[in-house]
């Protein structure tokens, strides 16, 4: 049995190959997309193999690629955060990170993560995309909003055509007209009456409006 560890970046992977008696038997660094390059190192190293990747970024691509291959007999997952070996390595490389992957895989050592199934990763994709576009559409305005708002409330005016927005207080006129555009309503104790909770009371918004 032959014990194959990868350590997967963005746009390679550096794999590193130990027999059963640990000694190396091959190294290769390999496009992360490419399917005919880690088949082809797969049929180079020879024999029963398994392999183990670590569960970091583009984890799920790089497991499917080598089922897809067929050559491995088992395709380990190892948790990030417990191979303290990796962690901890005062010398911290590439390929010093695939033997130690290799090297806790052939002890048997490997701390292992749950692998979800293609469906329910394909579905937490969709899900984290989502959650960083509404992250960004409500960044995008709220910092959107908070300008507008100090604009309006400052009265400046920025007058292309004078100083080309370079300078905001360009004294080129009065903002009155963006005010009059986007009203932003101030709530104060005449419109807005309190009652001794100090909460708004239904009762006395309909009667002030109604009046």
């Amino acid at each position: 049995m032959n014990y194959i560890g990868i350590d997967i970046h963005k746009k390679q992977c550096v794999l590193s190959a130990l027999n059963e008696a640990g000694e190396r038997l091959r190294e290769a660094k390999i496009a992360t997309q490419d399917r005919e390059g880690l088949a082809e190192y797969l049929r180079a190293v020879g024999g029963p193999c398994r392999v183990v990747i670590e569960a970091c970024w583009g984890w799920g691509k790089v497991h499917d690629l080598i089922e897809a291959t067929g050559l491995a007999g088992e395709v380990v997952l190892a948790h990030p955060y417990k191979t303290r070996i990796i962690a901890e390595a005062q010398i911290k490389t590439d390929k010093v990170d695939a033997r130690a992957l290799a090297f806790l895989l052939r002890l048997g050592a490997v701390p292992r993560a749950h692998v979800p199934g293609l469906v329910t990763r394909r579905r937490k994709e969709v899900l984290r995309q989502r959650l960083f576009w509404v992250r960004e559409r409500t960044k995008s305005g709220a910092w959107g909003f908070s300008t507008i708002r100090w604009w309006v409330s400052t009265g400046c005016q920025l007058c292309l055509r004078k100083c080309g927005g370079r300078q905001p207080r360009c004294g080129g006129g009065n903002f009155a007209g963006a005010r009059a555009l986007i009203p932003l309503p101030v709530p104060s104790r005449e419109t807005r009456p309190r009652n001794k909770g100090g909460f708004d009371s239904p009762r006395q918004s309909a009667l002030a409006a109604r009046g």
